[in-house]
């Protein structure tokens, strides 16, 4: 029986003798919004490691709803591979925020074993959840799921969309390439930069022409471009990049500098330094 009145510092010291009693009765209070003492539980937990694994996967067996989720959270940062099934399992809950916790624990213990589960949760009907599998999928670099990231590039929320190519750019399969550059047509700014950052990541020359065609925008899109240019080294780019040289905007001025200097190779820097002299 959990007494509420027990103080945090003697609940931890029968935990540093052993008492398994006194950590279930710290998992118990984990959840008590009420509790001051509960943030401080959750961290003493994480710091426990592999010893508080078994107790924290049997106490989300019998808990529902919000009650699991600071259980699932100290999975988590624990990051022990055990809890995998138990966290697999949780991606089915019939509570999303359950669905969405999970996801990201699964993702911060990055085992391959949860990638089929964390794949069917690309479908879910709540975007939290969709975002977060993707995330994890990233997290993992689970190749299997190429496919259904390159699918949840056309789902119908912007999170989703940017977390897929943010996904795809960690996994680095070039079957993503196309899908990607069909992406920096998105409707939403932070697609776009996810997209290219992910084809950055790739390095795959197929992209450069889209990427070409996006240095006409602003700000964080043509810089990030200049850059994915520079690190493919694309020689049908320099034209174009020289055209930054002298951008309003130093960073892009200053990554212009940088790609060109790698698409041209060292006998041709000294002709970009004496145009930015000019």
């Amino acid at each position: 029986m959990i007494n509420k009145h027990e103080s945090f510092e003697s609940i931890v010291e029968e935990c540093q003798k052993g008492e398994r009693e006194a950590l279930d009765k710290m998992i118990k209070m984990l959840s008590d919004e009420n509790d001051k003492s509960s943030s401080g539980f959750f961290e003493f937990l994480v710091k426990m490691g592999e010893h508080a694994v078994k107790p924290l996967i049997e106490a989300l067996a019998v808990s529902k709803g919000q009650y699991s989720l600071p259980i699932i959270e100290a999975l988590g940062e624990i990051g022990d591979p055990l809890a995998i099934y138990a966290l697999t399992t949780k991606l089915k809950d019939k509570d999303w925020q359950v669905r969405s916790t999970a996801a990201l624990a699964i993702g911060k213990i990055k085992h391959p074993k949860a990638v089929k589960a964390l794949t069917r949760a690309l479908k879910d009907k709540y975007f939290a959840v969709r975002r977060n599998a993707a995330r994890a999928l990233g997290e993992i670099k689970g190749s299997e799921a190429v496919g259904a990231l390159i699918k949840a590039l056309g789902d119908k929320d912007w999170q989703v969309r940017s977390t897929a190519a943010w996904a795809l750019g960690e996994i680095k399969d070039p079957q993503a390439v196309i899908p990607l550059t069909k992406k920096l047509k998105d409707k939403d700014r932070e697609v776009v930069i996810r997209a290219i950052d992910a084809l950055r990541a790739i390095g795959d020359p197929r992209a450069a022409k889209a990427l070409i065609n996006v240095l006409g925008e602003k700000g964080e899109i043509r810089y990030k471009a200049v850059w994915a240019l520079g690190e493919m080294r694309e020689p049908t780019a320099a034209e174009p990049l020289t055209r930054f040289l002298k951008d309003p905007d130093w960073r892009v001025q200053k990554k212009a500098t940088w790609a060109l200097k790698r698409i041209k190779g060292e006998e041709e820097k000294r002709e970009i330094d004496i145009e930015l002299e000019e």
